[in-house]
């Protein structure tokens, strides 16, 4: 069987001054089986004591709800896991109300900078809507949340009240995916943002949809079913077809070297992307067309990029001996080749 390429990760552990019932892995594991994606999850602590690994999964949607101050939204430990992750080219899917008033208003220099630079965030205010009376968002035209709007819960929909959802504004290349109806966006901020690059100067191309209110209050359940569809699909990016050899005009995609090959225990494969409009992917696969590894890459002007990979699954265990492919792609360009693995 194929792992799962989602993780959820319950991280919603507050129980003072909130209906915390512990089960809303249910909302957000519903909406992803309804996308048709396999799903793996976990409580926050089986990811910081190392039981479970970020690392083997695409995309980790991680609940934080109204996890603030006294709970933590992000530990020390848990912020360290989660830039390797990014770093590394996971896609997060992150959602609670408190994050920013957690990190950015009540938190230390590293709290702080972890809020600016992984969640790509400046936390504008604490209570955006909620209080103030606006339960209600709407999806900014020319995002991928383009046309839809939604309301969460004041406390009478089965979650809790989001009564003080942070209000967010993007940084550097992040962008606003959705703001709160009837609420100053300019003064208060917004409830979404989603940015897909490298980061903290990685040359690896991760991504990040961060919501500040929790996507378990988002109702009715078709409307939360299809922010999801919308986000999974944002986050998990195109792939070339399997099976289209066809080598398309070298000037846009190269891959210059695979060396050794064969080898037995790591090959280096190098590769250019000369145009920087769009997300490009390099893929591994077997003869049959099963996906090993999968990075998408941020173009970087035409320099040679270079990716190691020592032969082994994302789940850790060793690959066997036989052909492999390497694929790089971008948009509907496609550049092969075949390289050998001899244990």
């Amino acid at each position: 069987t194929s792992m799962p390429k989602v993780l959820i990760v319950n991280g919603f552990d507050r129980v003072t001054g909130t209906n915390n019932t512990f089960d809303f892995i249910r909302q957000h594991g519903d909406a992803i089986h309804q996308s048709s994606y396999l799903f793996d999850s976990a409580n926050n602590e089986a990811v910081i004591s190392g039981k479970i690994i970020l690392t083997d999964y695409s995309i980790v949607d991680w609940i934080l709800g109204e996890e603030g101050t006294a709970t933590s939204a992000f530990s020390e430990k848990e912020q360290s896991i989660l830039k390797v992750f990014l770093k590394s080219g996971g896609r997060l899917f992150v959602s609670g109300s408190e994050i920013g008033y957690d990190l950015s208003e009540k938190g230390n220099v590293p709290d702080q900078l972890f809020y600016e630079k992984f969640l790509k965030a400046e936390y504008l205010t604490d209570a955006a809507a909620g209080k103030q009376g606006t339960y209600d968002a709407t999806g900014v035209s020319g995002t991928f949340m383009d046309d839809i709007s939604f309301s969460f819960d004041n406390g009478s929909n089965g979650t809790y009240d989001v009564d003080w959802p942070d209000g967010i504004k993007p940084v550097s290349n992040a962008e606003t995916i959705l703001k709160f109806d009837n609420v100053d966006y300019e003064s208060s901020g917004g409830a979404g943002i989603a940015f897909l690059g490298g980061f903290d100067g990685s040359p690896i191309s991760g991504g990040l949809v961060y919501l500040s209110v929790g996507f378990e209050t988002i109702y009715p359940d078709e409307k939360r079913e299809e922010v999801m569809a919308r986000i999974l699909e944002f986050l998990d990016g195109p792939i070339a077809a399997v099976g289209n050899e066809i080598n398309t005009i070298p000037k846009k995609l190269n891959i210059s070297s695979l060396y050794p090959n064969p080898f037995n225990k790591s090959i280096s494969i190098e590769f250019q992307v000369f145009d920087h409009s769009t997300a490009a992917f390099l893929t591994i696969t077997n003869i049959m067309g099963r996906e090993i590894v999968k990075l998408s890459i941020q173009p970087l002007a035409a320099k040679i990029q270079k990716f190691n990979w020592n032969g082994l699954f994302s789940n850790g265990l060793e690959a066997p001996s036989g052909i492999y492919i390497a694929k790089l792609s971008q948009g509907d360009q496609l550049v092969t080749k075949k390289f050998t693995l001899l244990k």
